[in-house]
Order: C-alpha cells, then sequence, then structure tokens
C-alpha cells in the first residue's frame, strides 16, 4: 500500500502554519509544540498542548516533498538531531515521538514518500536518556502531569517498540512476505534500550 495525501482542509491550514515557520526558519516548533503559533494536531491527538507528529508527517512534511520540496528530508534529519542534542525532556520525547510515529506508518505503508532513519540519531538518544534521565523521570509539565508514566518510561517503550519493528520488518522482507499489519510489542520482549546497555 502507498502513502496518499490527506484531501482534508485541515491539511492546508497545517500547511500554513508549517509554511509560516519555513519562512522564519523556525521549522523546529513545529516538531515540537511548545508555542500554540506553531503547534500541528488535530481532534485525535492524544496531547493537545505539544504537536502530534503523525499529523505534522502526515499534513506538511509528506505533502511538501511530493509537492517539490525535496530538501525537507535532509531538513527533518537535522532538526530531529538538534532535538536530541538541545538538553530539553520535550524536545527529545518529541524527536522520539516523531521516529515512533514514522514507524507505525512504515508498518502499514509499503512505500512512504521518505523516511528519516539512521543509527547515529538512535545512538544519541540512547547518551541523552541518560544525561537527562532525572529530568525526563521529573517531568510533569502540561498534560505530562496526567500521566502515571513518566516521560522517561514512555521514551522507553516507544524506542523498544521502533527496535521491534524495524527488526520485524527486516525479516519479513527478507524472507520475501507481504508486511503484516502492525501489533502490540509482547511484554516478555527484553527492553533493547535499557540504561544498563
Amino acid at each position: 500500500m502507498d502513502y496518499k495525501p490527506n484531501s482534508y482542509n485541515e491539511e492546508t491550514a497545517h500547511l500554513k502554519i508549517y509554511n509560516r515557520a519555513k519562512r522564519k526558519q523556525i521549522e523546529k516548533e513545529c516538531f515540537i509544540g511548545k508555542n500554540s503559533d506553531y503547534r500541528i494536531l488535530d481532534r485525535n491527538s492524544q496531547m493537545t498542548d505539544i504537536t502530534d507528529p503523525r499529523v505534522l508527517i502526515l499534513n506538511c512534511l509528506y505533502p511538501l516533498y511530493l509537492s517539490g520540496d525535496k530538501g525537507i528530508k535532509d531538513r527533518t534529519s537535522k532538526i530531529l538531531n538538534e532535538m536530541v542534542e538541545d538538553n530539553d525532556p520535550l524536545s527529545l520525547f518529541q524527536a522520539v515521538s516523531f521516529l515512533y510515529e514514522q514507524d507505525c506508518l512504515l508498518s502499514k505503508n509499503v512505500h512512504l514518500p521518505f523516511i528519516v532513519y539512521d543509527t547515529s540519531i538512535c545512538i544519541n538518544i540512547k547518551r541523552h536518556l541518560k544525561l537527562l534521565e532525572h529530568k525526563l523521570t521529573t517531568y510533569n509539565e502540561g498534560e505530562f502531569a496526567f500521566y502515571s508514566r513518566s516521560m522517561y518510561q514512555m521514551i522507553e517503550r516507544m524506542m523498544q517498540s521502533i527496535r521491534w519493528n524495524r527488526a520485524r520488518l527486516v525479516t519479513y522482507k527478507r524472507r520475501g512476505h507481504h508486511v503484516p499489519s502492525r501489533r502490540k510489542v509482547p511484554k516478555k520482549v527484553t527492553p533493547t534500550w535499557s540504561m544498563q546497555a
């Protein structure tokens, strides 16, 4: 199955927000969404006080890429790396959320306009998880205050899921099988992003 752009009016509204940030060279603001002027989400978004990476990818990044902005892939990679290096819990969370949502899309669509994933960003994430462990564990700003899991635990879970799905996709492709639909990560899987590693 191929990625198909949305035809909703909200895609146009989201693109206006993103293009405004792009003109001001502050695209990173859209990836984080702490500033409500550059927040991108929809009515199905789980959190309403930060950007929803899935909506950002589907309503902004992919449409821009397909309309001819091929540089957006490199800019996205650069922004994600900057977010990881920011030493800010929310920026790190949003960078991991982006990779997680991209991975969910990848498991449902065989062909996406582009993907951003490399080993170096994952190594950086692991390193910054260690550095920011206390801040991530105690972060309770905005809607994070209402969750029983800490931001640190959420990131660990997302990274575990990314590794599991990526390994599964590679295995199925090597065997020449159609990639099956996404399923939950088995609880018995040992966390691959454990800080003891």
